[in-house]
Order: C-alpha cells, then sequence, then structure tokens
C-alpha cells in the first residue's frame, strides 16, 4: 500500500500557535475556532486602527472589549475567581484610546463604565487570553463572535490567508507543554578576573524566548550545583535601579559563586515576573500612587507573578544538572525546580541592599510573597534615611533577609 506523503514541517500544531501569538505581537487580527464556533480577536495595547475597524465591523458595529476578572474588580465590577468579562464600548466612548484606558490605564475608574457580562467556562475566550498571555500582551482582547455571517473582508482576508486561523484546543495544550528550548550556541564571556565563564545560549520558538545559562568556573556537575535563577531585569541589571535589588542580587550571585569554587546563573528573560518591560513600567505607575507590587500586576489583570520555571528545569537538564544548592529566597523557586525533577538539597540566602526606594517593594515581597526573611523595617523608614540624601540605607542582614 501507497504511504501518504509527509508533510516537510511536520506537526504543524505548535508552529500555528506561534505564528497566533506573534500576529497578536504585530497588531494583526487572528481568527480562534472551537468546532463551529469562531472568535476574531485583537491583542488591545498592540492594535491598529484599521484592524480595530474590522473587528468592530464583523461585530457589528459594536466594539466588544474582553477583560479577566482582576482588572474587573479594578473597575469596580464584581466576578469570582478565574472568570472572564466583556464590556460593549457605546458610542462616543467606543474608541480604541478609551478600550485601551478601561484595559490598563490608570484612569480607567473616571470613564463611564459600560455593563459587563460574565463568561464562566467558555473554551474560545480562554484561548483568547492563553493566546495574549502567550504573545506577552496585556490579558485585554477587542472581540467579536464569527458565527455564519461574515463580512466581505473578513471572507477575503480567511481566504486568502491574510487573517491566521488557529484551533482554540491547539492553543489551550501548547499552553500546558514542556517548554521547546535548544542550546544553540556558547562562548567564553570573563567577568570576574581569574575566573573562566561561558554564556550558553538557548532559544525558543519566539525571539522573546532566547534563555541564558552563566557557567562560572568549573562546577562539579554530578554533585550539588551552587545556582541562582535570575529573571532579567533592565532597570536593575543593566541601569542601577533603586526600586528592586535586582542588581545587587545579580552581582552577589557573582561574587558568591566565585567564592564557592563555581556555579551557574540561569538568567531568564522573563522581565517584571513574568509580564514584560512595557507592563512593569506600567505596574511602576501604579505603584507611585500608592499600590504595591503585587496589587499593581493585579491592576492590570495579571497574575502576582505570572513567570514559568520549567523553562530551568530544561535548561538544567541540558547542562546534566541533577543537584543544586539553590541562592534564593523564594519558596516558589524551590518547589518550582524541585517539581521539574531536579533536587534542591540547600537553600543558600541572598542579600540585597535596602534604600528608602525599595523598602515597600522589598516588604511587600516578604508579607505578601512568602519569600524568607524578617521584619528588618522596625527602626521604620525615617529613622534609617527617609530624607537623606544619600539612596542607601542599610544593607539586610547577611544571610538573614534578601530576596
Amino acid at each position: 500500500m501507497t504511504q501518504p506523503p509527509k508533510l516537510i514541517n511536520g506537526d504543524r500544531t505548535a508552529a500555528a500557535v506561534d505564528r497566533a501569538r506573534s500576529e497578536l505581537r504585530h497588531g494583526r487580527a487572528v481568527l480562534l475556532r472551537d468546532g463551529d464556533r469562531a472568535l476574531l480577536i485583537g491583542g488591545l495595547e498592540a492594535l491598529e486602527e484599521t484592524v480595530c475597524s474590522a473587528i468592530k465591523a464583523q461585530a457589528c458595529g459594536r466594539f466588544v472589549l474582553l477583560l479577566n476578572w482582576r482588572r474587573a474588580e479594578v473597575l469596580g465590577a464584581t466576578a469570582k475567581d478565574g472568570a472572564l468579562v466583556s464590556l460593549t464600548l457605546q458610542a462616543p466612548d467606543d474608541s480604541l484610546a478609551n478600550a485601551q484606558e478601561l484595559a490598563y490605564g490608570a484612569r480607567a475608574k473616571e470613564l463611564t463604565l459600560p455593563a459587563l457580562e460574565i463568561i464562566d467556562g467558555d473554551g474560545l475566550t480562554d484561548a483568547a487570553m492563553v493566546l495574549a498571555r502567550l504573545a506577552q500582551l496585556a490579558p485585554a482582547l477587542m472581540i467579536a463572535e464569527v458565527s455564519g455571517t461574515t463580512t466581505a473582508d473578513l471572507e477575503a482576508s480567511l481566504s486568502t490567508g491574510d487573517v491566521l486561523t488557529v484551533d482554540a484546543g491547539d492553543v489551550l495544550r501548547a499552553d500546558g507543554q514542556a517548554p521547546r528550548i535548544k542550546r544553540v550556541s556558547a562562548a567564553r564571556v570573563p567577568l570576574v578576573e581569574g575566573t573562566e565563564t561561558q554564556f550558553i545560549a538557548f532559544r525558543g520558538p519566539m525571539p522573546s524566548d532566547e534563555q541564558v545559562a552563566v557557567v562560572i568556573g568549573n562546577p562539579d556537575m554530578s554533585k550539588p550545583v551552587p545556582m541562582r535563577v535570575h529573571s532579567s531585569c533592565l532597570t536593575g541589571d543593566v541601569f542601577g535601579s533603586l526600586r528592586c535589588d535586582c542588581g545587587e542580587q545579580l552581582e552577589a550571585t557573582i561574587r558568591k559563586l566565585t567564592a564557592m569554587g563555581g556555579g551557574i546563573v540561569l538568567y531568564l528573560a522573563q522581565e517584571g515576573r513574568g509580564i514584560g518591560l512595557t507592563n512593569k513600567l506600567r505596574a511602576y505607575g501604579l505603584q507611585d500612587s500608592g499600590v504595591d507590587t503585587y496589587d499593581a500586576n493585579a491592576h492590570l489583570g495579571f497574575e502576582p507573578d505570572e513567570r514559568r520555571f520549567d523553562i530551568a528545569g530544561a535548561m538544567l537538564a541540558d547542562l546534566g544538572v541533577k543537584s543544586v544548592r539553590l541562592l534564593t529566597n523564594n519558596p516558589r523557586k524551590v518547589d518550582s525546580l524541585r517539581a521539574e525533577g531536579i533536587d534542591v538539597v540547600d537553600r543558600v540566602p541572598l542579600t540585597g541592599g535596602l534604600t528608602r526606594f525599595n523598602a515597600q517593594y522589598l516588604r511587600t515581597k516578604v508579607e505578601k510573597g512568602g519569600h524568607f526573611g524578617e521584619a528588618a523595617y522596625s527602626r521604620g523608614l525615617d529613622e534609617q534615611g527617609e530624607t537623606n540624601d544619600d539612596a542607601k540605607i542599610a544593607p539586610f542582614p547577611v544571610g538573614k533577609v534578601g530576596f
């Protein structure tokens, strides 16, 4: 019997989801299908006016906005955990700018809030929100139901492939899959005089999926390897921001691993606890108005921590690491690596500096984030230099407080 020809590119499921999230990031509409139902979606923060108009036309001239329960609560609505809500904006308030303000703006409460419809357990809308997250966009979408009648423009775009179609089930399955990364390059990059250091690059299917393993010295991979999982922080790691202690943590890690005879830093592209640089800066704006670091993420519709550490597990497996001494004060990192089959034999505390700019941030990570640490704030900010011209207050006691 003649064997059917094989597809050159093999299984297209994962590739279709990757293409769909790329389309959203480029401000293009995507059609999600679930059986006989379909939903035309666009990522709100990337949408252009022309695409916005096309989606609105498919929705019979209505501007329908899809948000999650966290943002709905910020707007004053009541929705249960995990629910999604749709809002139909009415003229003259149905502009893209107004929708974006409702979705993640700081002045949303000043706008007229349209009626909200609670959506619970809808595979299409669930997949739409997952796709927005995979595209690293704010969890806010413009949507239009596509059932039976479609506009001539949409028909033409679908027939020519101008609008990509992806199955909602494929999106949901892709979200639960193990990370698809592979080692692609490596080079010596000296960091400390007299210590060999190698940077190893790993790449996933999207440009934003590049990760780096920094191998300091010559750690014995057959024994528990001292290491840290460090999420990228442009403001702290590169520019030395005083709002966090990320840069100091990274520098302290390199010094400590060098002193310990070698180790590994996994530098993950998960800016702002996984919400990306753009939304981290939005969250900073909210923090300036008095909202703490976790609530700021929630105000934008995100989880307090959107990071995935299964990527770290995959990188360690590639490096041949089975057990580690983990430099962290974050219990979630310990639990996540263990869930990936990595034996965390020891947790090594890591300290950072306390400033009048980051004190509330660090306090919140202990009190709300469950980070290991002591209440080293009893003296109060005023006593520690609130009015001092020097940004630095005092380092945390070594081995006791740090993040």
